[in-house]
């Protein structure tokens, strides 16, 4: 029968998960889940106490949920960590040269932050933020659809009202027309991936989520890299393409909307769709209207004669002419609200407004008897617009 010596007073494991030495492998577990979501750094943000402490629970799990670490641990007590960098000592020191002699603060530090069994850290994870961490190996490899590509597009005003039809050209990656985006030459049979040995995924920066590991940037998280490169691709599994492509421009954009063409951008990952093509719309400015939102505005110059007597215009709007009726005594700055006669609404039915902005336009080139004949006109109707305004 194995003597059990005890740990040094500040390094008992047993007492930082909270159980007993004859605990049972269900209560270890169970104290280190509810010890876990405890002292989570993302529940206990900005607290480094907690921090440290999650690592020790982390650390300590780590050697108490492995049933060699933790016969050698009943053992060798705190001489547990000396042990493990001893060929043939610990069963952990023959079996894992990356633990080598440490102590246990070293050793918290190093593993203070990915836990011993990691099936039970993902379920830590899951309950605090409702989602898996579990690592997925190669044949589970998810299809990730691929990047979308912006491309600017110039319509004119008339044409972002009504909508049209441009002519494009875009040069983009699509998948190798020779190996179908595998990066192998027909008919060559795909080997492990040296680099992650077929696991598709490579350790990164240690971090208190977990071990932080990430794709394999050799075989891009498929654990196989091509036996026989393509020829025509080199590996890449892309080739470059010139496509020409007429785009419908719906009613209504303006500066700044995007249209979506689907399925014309980058190639996806694992057999996912391609990505989306966005054109950014760049709309050309109009010589005599405005725009602001979905209204438009409009300044319309009368004559003298046209204001003092009132008229009927033929004023544009978008796609034809309308009739405005201008009042007797229309002053100058009089706006005219026009209904739904404005800029389309993108996406949706109905239209802007129009404003017609009235501007007088005194006449040019009097002669003599026109000059006399509006001083008599005066002189009839004697008015001071300032008066009202300025009071003198």
């Amino acid at each position: 029968m194995e003597t059990r010596m005890p740990p040094t007073k500040d390094k008992d494991i047993y007492s930082i998960l909270g159980v007993s030495r004859g605990a049972s492998e269900r209560e270890i577990k169970a104290a280190y889940r509810k010890l876990a979501r405890k002292y989570h750094p993302d529940m206990n943000p900005g607290n480094p106490q907690a921090e440290q402490k999650f690592k020790e629970i982390q650390a300590a799990y780590s050697i108490l949920s492995d049933p060699e670490k933790r016969r050698d641990y009943d053992r060798y007590g705190s001489d547990f960590f000396r042990h493990m960098g001893t060929p043939g000592g610990a069963s952990a020191g023959g079996r894992d040269a990356r633990y080598r002699t440490m102590d246990w603060d070293e050793f918290v530090r190093t593993f203070g932050a990915g836990g011993g069994s990691f099936g039970d850290f993902d379920d830590v994870i899951s309950d605090l933020f409702g989602r898996t961490t579990r690592t997925r190996r190669p044949s589970q490899a998810v299809p990730e659809k691929g990047a979308d590509i912006y491309q600017n597009v110039t319509v004119d005003f008339i044409d972002a009202a009504k909508g049209t039809a441009v002519n494009i050209k875009v040069n983009r990656e699509v998948l190798c027309s020779r190996c179908g985006g595998t990066g192998a030459e027909p008919g060559s049979q795909p080997q492990t991936c040296p680099v992650c040995g077929g696991s598709g995924q490579i350790a990164g920066k240690r971090s208190m989520m977990g071990l932080g590991a990430r794709v394999c940037p050799r075989c891009g998280g498929t654990g196989q890299i091509p036996g026989k490169v393509c020829m025509k691709c080199r590996g890449t599994g892309r080739e470059s393409k010139l496509e020409k492509l007429e785009v419908r421009i719906p009613p209504g954009v303006h500066t700044g909307s995007k249209v979506r063409v689907p399925g014309k951008g980058l190639p996806g990952r694992n057999g996912g769709p391609y990505g989306d093509l966005l054109l950014n719309v760049q709309v050309r400015k109009h010589p005599y209207f405005r725009r602001e939102g979905d209204n438009l505005y409009l300044d319309v110059p009368i004559t003298v004669t046209e204001a003092v007597l009132g008229a009927e215009l033929e004023i544009p709007v978008l796609e034809k002419h309308v009739r405005l009726r201008i009042p007797p005594g229309t002053p100058s700055g009089k706006v005219f609200r026009l209904r739904g006669k404005g800029f389309p609404h993108l996406g949706k039915a109905g239209h802007g407004d129009l404003y017609a902005r009235i501007e007088i336009v005194p006449p040019v080139g009097v002669d003599m008897h026109s000059r006399e004949l509006i001083r008599e006109f005066g002189a009839a109707n004697p008015q001071n617009p300032r008066l009202r305004k300025f009071g003198f």
